[in-house]
């Protein structure tokens, strides 16, 4: 466990170009904070594996997550450092067990090109990034939509909050797939944006998934981005898929 770049976190130091690596069961948690070596395998059946910064990538010819989470840190505001999980290998395979997650771990409330217009009246819209968010009662306009349909390399924005009441949900984070081979998906890579806690905020919007592969392949493997859900009230929205 600790950082991926520290020794001390490896029973035979830090990985380094053409080693066979893997991630235990005994792992509580891994933090990686820049690139990898590039490795002849990772394995994973256990703990979690954490992404922070934007071009951290994790590269091995053969990557098997055979249970275990990769994830990324708490989700940041626009003025704060982004962050994605990025895989670049040969071929992948992502077992029933194994999860990519970075569920609200994308722009914060109130953050990102989509978050939903807030500060007006009690109600809040939803975030936009796929499609324009949800519109709030009193006709604040949903987060507007961004990006690239073919390659959505971009996090979820936040839900916009309420004039008397705290934020709306945080939008999902952005995962980063780039194998020259084939990805097996039987497992789920989840980016969905968060649904507000708070009774008259907007729920965030989904994240970004950009998968690129030569060969696609699985059973029963599932991709999500959806949006959060606004909060309990009527007056707010929900945000916009990823």
């Amino acid at each position: 466990g600790g950082d991926w770049h520290d020794g001390g976190a490896w029973e035979l130091g830090v990985p380094v170009a053409g080693q066979h690596v893997a991630v235990t069961q005994s792992v509580d948690s891994l933090t990686l904070t820049n690139e990898t070596a590039s490795l002849a395998s990772f394995t994973m059946t256990g703990g979690t594996l954490t992404f922070s910064n934007w071009t951290t990538r994790l590269r091995a010819d053969a990557v098997h997550i055979a249970g275990g989470v990769l994830t990324l840190p708490p989700a940041f505001k626009s003025t704060e450092m982004s962050n994605r999980v990025w895989i670049v290998c040969s071929n992948l395979t992502l077992a029933a067990q194994g999860a990519i997650d970075v569920t609200g771990k994308g722009y914060a409330s109130e953050h990102g090109p989509g978050v939903g217009n807030t500060v007006l009246k009690d109600s809040g819209a939803g975030g936009g990034y796929g499609g324009r968010g949800g519109r709030s009662r009193h006709f604040l306009t949903g987060g507007n939509p961004y990006g690239s349909v073919t390659a959505p390399d971009a996090p979820g924005s936040g839900g916009g909050k309420s004039k008397s009441y705290a934020g709306g949900g945080h939008g999902g984070g952005a995962v980063r797939i780039d194998a020259a081979g084939t990805v097996m998906l039987n497992g789920t890579i989840s980016a969905n944006g968060v649904s507000s806690a708070h009774t008259y905020s907007g729920g965030g919007s989904g994240g970004g998934i950009h998968l690129s592969c030569l060969a696609f392949g699985g059973t029963n493997g599932l991709i999500r981005a959806n949006g959060g859900a606004s909060g309990s009230s009527a007056t707010a929205s929900g945000g916009s898929g990823g």
